[in-house]
């Protein structure tokens, strides 16, 4: 039973990854898509830093697919540039401390989510990024999308070897 959970877990993880490669190929693709200004997303930093004043994750109190969301975003723009924003930065180093496996494995968020978690939905973070910026995180998420699927052949491979 557990193992069929994680398997799950993975299936959706990869998903996630697959429709996250999909939506910045298109940005990618997309000439015509105009950026925003760098005080644009300040603005969104700066609200997100005063919801993380009383939280420690994006969904309260553990961490779930929202936050590797979010740590998927600000790393396309921020690159560990987030010291203007206590709330936020303390967020940011407490999420690299988890490996890229780990934060694939939190559980999926469920609904009724925090107004932070809708927040995390709304940002438009690929509208912020250089075309060197995005053909990068299209790497990054293809190369975790591959990630995920050797850890989820890994996992059958055990499952199979266990009931044999």
């Amino acid at each position: 039973m557990a193992d069929e959970i994680a398997k799950q877990t993975l299936l959706n993880r990869v998903k996630e990854q697959g429709e996250a490669v999909r939506r910045l190929k298109a940005a990618q693709a997309d000439k015509t898509q105009g950026y925003r200004e760098q005080s644009d997303i300040n603005v969104e930093l700066e609200s997100l830093n005063n919801d993380f004043a009383n939280v420690s994750y994006v969904c309260g109190w553990w961490p779930t697919s929202k936050d590797t969301e979010l740590f998927d975003k600000l790393n396309v723009i921020c690159n560990d540039e987030l010291a203007r924003w206590p709330y936020l930065n303390r967020w940011h180093v407490n999420m690299k401390s988890f490996t890229q496996e780990e934060r694939l494995a939190f559980p999926l968020a469920e609904a009724p989510f925090t107004s932070l978690a809708e927040k995390i939905d709304l940002l438009k973070i690929t509208l912020y990024v250089t075309k060197d910026m995005l053909d990068k995180k299209v790497r990054q998420s293809v190369a975790c999308k591959q990630s995920c699927h050797k850890l989820l052949q890994h996992c059958e491979k055990q499952v199979f070897d266990f009931s044999s």
